[in-house]
This record gives structure tokens, sequence and C-alpha cells, in this order.
């Protein structure tokens, strides 16, 4: 009895970054985000903060709703491929990912009056971006799992006209 050959798979670099994108549409008329990858980012963030007796992110979890779903668009098609060494499984591999140098989102955030206030978007909504922003990131390698990448900076938050739910 020999030894096991060996299976070793080649990636094609395009075809690999190309299965790790999110699209908006089936057509790939831009690349997105999903909205629960930004809810979860809010939530994370707001542990830990306290509102009255309780802490928000109880509130957060709760009551806040990002739009549109399930994908946020980056509004642009063409990325970078980013390749990187990653562990799977104990064993360091080579993955080439969808990178986007510079991008922009743009979302709407929903909440109940009645539990986080008229003025979340003022009072905490700032605190919670920022906080996630600079410490927790989002998308692959964030700091929050010990990475350098998906850093981000707030532009502007503003209030806008409610939105009605589609079902």
């Amino acid at each position: 009895m020999g030894a096991k050959p060996s299976l070793t798979r080649v990636y094609i670099p395009e075809e690999e970054a190309e299965k790790r994108c999110y699209w908006m549409d089936e057509t790939k008329s831009s690349l997105s985000y999903p909205s629960t990858g930004l809810y979860r980012g809010l939530s994370i963030a707001s542990k830990g903060i306290k509102i009255g007796k309780s802490y928000l992110e109880k509130y957060v979890l709760g009551d806040v709703t990002i739009f549109p779903e399930p994908f946020v668009p980056f509004n642009v098609k063409a990325y970078d491929i980013h390749k990187v060494r990653v562990v799977v499984v104990k064993q360091g591999i080579i993955r080439h990912r969808p990178w986007l140098k510079t991008w922009q989102l743009s979302f709407i955030t929903r909440w109940e009056d009645i539990y986080l206030g008229k003025d979340f978007h003022k009072s905490f909504l700032p605190t919670l971006l920022e906080k996630w922003g600079s410490m927790l990131g989002m998308g692959d390698f964030r700091p929050e799992k010990k990475g350098p990448y998906g850093r981000f900076k707030v532009i502007s938050i503003s209030p806008s006209v409610d939105v009605k739910e589609t079902v």
C-alpha cells in the first residue's frame, strides 16, 4: 500500500471572486451588501450602551429594520480581486475575493418612536455607526475578526420619509 494521491484544487481567481459577490439582482446590475449584515453591525455596536435601565442592544434587535431588503446596493459593478491567505479547517489556503477599494452605501434605518425615540437618528445612530465603522468593520477579515479590512466612516445621516413595508 502506497501513499494516497494528493487532491489539489486549482482555483481560477476570477471565478472564485465572482462566486463571493453579492449581486443586487440576477442581471448583476450592482454589487451589494446584505441588509442583515448591516442590521447585525448595528446590533453589535449597540452592546454595552445603556438607555434608561436597559441596554440599547435589546431595542435595536427588536425594533430596527434596514431597507432595502435583502441587499443594499454599492451602485458599482466593477471590482478588483484581492488575493489573501486564509485558514480553513486548520489549513492555509489562498482565497480570491472581490475587493472595492472605495465604496459607498446608502440605506434607510427604520424604528418605532415609542422605544428608541423620534431622535434616534441624532442621539444614538451616529454613535453606533462610528463605533461600528472604526472598531468592528464589515465584510471579510474585518477588525471584529482580527483583520484590517472593512473600516468605514459615515458621510452623512439625514432624516427621511417613512418607508412603506411591502409584503
